[in-house]
């Protein structure tokens, strides 16, 4: 039975190796044509623009607020207080489902925490 199982793997190995891979070819014409845009393809790149429009007042009123997503000291806390936020919704839905989430969630959490400490140090100038 063990040498059919090893036998079967190596000749489904192989066949993977006798496959040729897939490629797609794309020819470009050049036409002078215009294209219409549909108008659900306007209202798609309208409602984009508006979404582009918004993330940049955010990103404004975040920079007002003297949050600089640029600062190379200021991102590690950051990055502790989503992984704290990550663990602890990982935690709930772990409560829930019973599932492999307990890991997940104590291994986001250990990282909010190491994240936190390496930011620690960087505002105590322990380290660069």
């Amino acid at each position: 039975m063990k040498n059919l199982n090893i036998l079967s793997l190596l000749v489904i190995v192989s066949l993977l190796f006798a496959v040729q891979p897939a490629s797609a070819v794309v020819s470009v014409q050049n036409s002078k044509e215009t294209t219409s845009i549909s108008k659900k393809d306007l209202k798609k790149q309208e409602r984009m623009e508006k979404l582009m429009d918004k993330i940049q007042k955010k990103m404004d009123k975040m920079e007002s607020k003297g949050i600089d997503k640029n600062d190379p000291v200021g991102k590690w806390l950051w990055f502790a207080i989503l992984a704290w936020i990550l663990a602890i919704v990982l935690y709930i839905l772990a409560a829930f489902t019973f599932g492999a989430f307990w890991y997940i969630a104590y291994l986001a959490s250990l990282a909010g925490t190491i994240f936190f400490v390496i930011w620690l140090l960087k505002v105590l100038e322990v380290i660069d």
